[in-house]
Order: structure tokens, then sequence, then C-alpha cells
């Protein structure tokens, strides 16, 4: 049996090996870009940033041509953002390990963001935020974290509100992810029965920026 290894790239990225059983490879991702990184007056930049950075690349400009990278071979994605970090993870056969390598490196290194972009990430995120008003059990939460933690980032709405959202510009959505997606604010985690060394290789090719 493998052995859980870590490592790190010359460029700071740090990275997990977890060895599983299984016909599975799954690439995580955490980043320290999670809402708590909010410029004051800014709630949500953080979330928008996720949408953004999926919904195309430099090479890949649109969601249909990005998502092909990993759907084209059966891969999946998910993406969320949570308080402290962005999370991002794919799941690819054993067969497609490198489709994940790709499709993460142009998400988080090459996104296409764009005033059309942020336009039409707005549209969505408001649904989603319309969505959120509705739902007893996110307002009760909101409530509780305001009495618990009042004026402190454990209580902004992670999403941000209509308003705060609006306000947000192409320019704050650039500055933040070249702020935050850095390499020294990366922690990568592989799991799978894999390669170790076409791993290291796919690693220092998609990663060592």
């Amino acid at each position: 049996m493998k052995q859980i290894q870590e490592g790190q790239l010359k460029n700071g990225i740090k990275y997990l090996f977890y060895p599983l059983d299984g016909k599975v490879f799954m690439i995580n991702v955490l980043v320290k870009a999670g809402s708590k990184y909010d410029p004051d007056g800014k709630d949500g930049l953080a979330h928008m940033v996720e949408h953004l950075i999926v919904s195309g690349s430099i090479e890949c400009p649109t969601p249909r041509s990005l998502g092909a990278v990993l759907l084209s071979n059966g891969g999946t994605s998910e993406i969320y953002t949570d308080r402290e970090f962005a999370k991002l993870e794919t799941t690819t056969t054993l067969e497609n390990t490198e489709d994940g390598f790709k499709y993460l490196n142009q998400v988080i290194f090459h996104p296409l963001i764009n005033n059309e972009t942020i336009v039409r990430e707005k549209k969505i995120i408001a649904q989603e935020i319309q969505g959120y008003d509705v739902d007893k059990n996110r307002l009760f939460d909101k409530m509780l974290n305001d009495m618990v933690w009042p004026n402190s980032w454990k209580s902004r709405e992670i999403i941000g509100t209509i308003k705060s959202v609006e306000k947000l510009t192409t320019e704050d959505a650039i500055k933040f992810h070249l702020d935050h997606y850095r390499p020294e604010d990366l922690q990568i985690t592989i799991s799978g029965s894999y390669d170790e060394s076409a791993v290291i290789g796919f690693l220092n090719k998609y990663f060592e920026k």
C-alpha cells in the first residue's frame, strides 16, 4: 500500500498524495480566497470570482468550451466558496488524469475576466440570492451569525447582497484574483490509484507557474 506523502513545488504550492483503491482520480485544490478576504464594502467578491474563473479562460473562452476539457472524457468538476477558502475539485478516470490538471490550470491561472463575463455572472448570482432570501434555514443562520459575531467577517453573507454584488467591478474581480489565486495560497490534494511519477510530471507541467 502506498503511503500518504506531502511535498512542495518550487513556486510554493503544497501538495498531498492520498492513495486510494478504485478507478477514479481526484484533484482537490484549496485556495485562500474565501469571503473573509472580501474588502470592506465588497461583500460577495470572493464568491463572484469563483463564478468567473469557471465561466471561461483565455484558451477556452466560453463555459461550454472550458467544461469540455473535462466532460469530453467523462470528467466532472465542483467548485464553491466558504468563509476561508475557495474549493475546486475534479474527478476523472485513471486513463484521463491529465484532464483534471489541464482544467484546473485554465481555471486557476488563466481565467477570462472581462465586462461581458461580469454582467452575465451578476445576473446568475442575483437569482441565487433571491433563492436564499426565501430559505428559512439560511435566514436563521444569518441571524445567528449576526448575533454571535456582529460586525465580523464571520457574519458576512458569502454570496453578498443584491446591492453589494451590483457594485462590484471588473477591476475588483481581476485584483482579487491576482491577490489571492497565487501559488503560495494553494494546497493540492491528489487521491486515487495513480502513477506517482506521472502525477508529479503533471503537477510540474500545469502548476509550476
